[in-house]
């Protein structure tokens, strides 16, 4: 079996199928929008129904795919044993937040939902701010005349320009969000401007229907973007991770599974995966030493599941001819390679004196929490 090539074509599934779940969420945004534009901005029990729908759809597309991986690498049917096996070690298997993968995927489900809600309602909350800002300066006109009122609108601008950036500033999160909406608030503040500037009612009352307009146009930004990066950048690509990260566990679990019988195989080689960005978990797994070499397991001390989320490291069969060691029953890693991807709090504990290697629970494979 030439794991390292099927990887490849398994690596280049999977981003495929996810991929095409973009053009899902694109539709789900477009059709919240407009239903809510409808709804004046309140999501009716419609609208909540349609998430429900779309969220069972995106979890069976997960689940689907997890076991469409699993039969395609063992190269059997839905119906075998082993593939039964794998399929249900990953779907039961509870991570140490005590959730498995059904609950994840329900919780998900909740969460696209409830945070929906929070989101429109942040948004909203900074629409009336943009309101607010309107029926003072309708007030401002009504009330005073002339020099006065110049004087006024002079004055306050410098404030309402700050409470409208304010009232966006928690809601854009992406900087071309931030510098997009810079252009809706310089209209705004121009409108203000020349409101000081005119001399007559209505010519004051003319700009100030422009100036409606322009705030009317910000707080349908902000709702859009806001409800735009909540479906996008969160439950997207939480959905996405949950996907890679447990496709990554039925290869990895299929591979040992598929192996495991071969009486030459001696264990399994921790590779670390070229995406693999900083030192984290990985580089102990990779690093750990039980006499055979850097980052080689044994068959029965072989980790059977992904190290964490969003994991793409991968196993490398090993075979007895091709290393000169002999198998120890605890494995040696250095405190170099603990230091590595030690998190903060333990180095600081180590400054104070204590012993990295105490810090790391290895049955665990992890530092004492903090």
């Amino acid at each position: 079996m030439n794991w390292e090539a099927l990887r490849n074509i398994f690596l280049q599934y999977l981003e495929e199928n996810i991929k095409e779940w973009d053009k899902d969420f694109d539709r789900l945004y477009r059709e919240i929008i407009e239903k809510l534009k409808k709804e004046n901005y309140r999501i009716t029990q419609k609208i909540d129904d349609m998430l429900y729908q779309f969220a069972q759809e995106k979890i069976e597309n997960v689940r689907a795919l997890i076991e469409e991986i699993a039969v395609t690498i063992t190269n059997k049917s839905f119906t075998d044993p082993l593939v039964k096996k794998i399929i249900k070690e990953v779907f039961d298997y509870k991570y140490p937040d005590g959730l498995n993968l059904s609950q994840r995927l329900w919780d998900w489900n909740i969460e696209l939902r409830l945070g929906l809600k929070a989101v429109l309602k942040n948004a909203l909350l900074s629409g009336y701010s943009a309101d607010k800002i309107a029926y003072q300066l309708q007030d401002a006109i009504d009330r005073y005349t002339g020099k006065e009122r110049a004087n006024f609108l002079k004055e306050s601008m410098p404030r309402w320009i700050s409470e409208l950036r304010q009232s966006a500033k928690k809601i854009l999160k992406d900087l071309k969000d931030k510098k997009e909406f810079e252009k809706v608030l310089k209209k705004t503040e121009k409108y203000i401007e020349e409101l000081s500037k005119k001399g007559s009612y209505y010519s004051a009352k003319h700009l100030l229907n422009k100036l409606i307009k322009a705030i009317e146009e910000e707080k349908e930004y902000l709702i859009d973007r806001s409800i735009k990066y909540y479906i996008y950048n969160k439950q997207l690509t939480r959905l996405k991770t949950i996907a890679r990260t447990e496709s990554a566990n039925i290869y990895h679990k299929a591979q040992i599974k598929m192996t495991e019988e071969d009486n030459d195989l001696i264990g399994y080689k921790w590779m670390l995966s070229k995406s693999h960005p900083e030192p984290d978990i990985c580089d102990y797994y990779a690093n750990v030493d039980y006499g055979l070499g850097k980052g080689i397991y044994p068959k029965s001390k072989v980790p059977q599941q992904k190290a964490h989320v969003n994991c793409m490291c991968y196993l490398k069969p090993v075979y007895a001819w091709e290393i000169k060691g002999k198998e120890k029953e605890n494995p040696a890693i250095s405190e170099y390679v603990l230091r590595k991807f030690a998190p903060k709090y333990i180095k600081e504990l180590e400054k104070k004196g204590y012993n990295i290697k105490d810090l790391f629970d290895e049955e665990r494979k992890s530092f004492i929490p903090k």
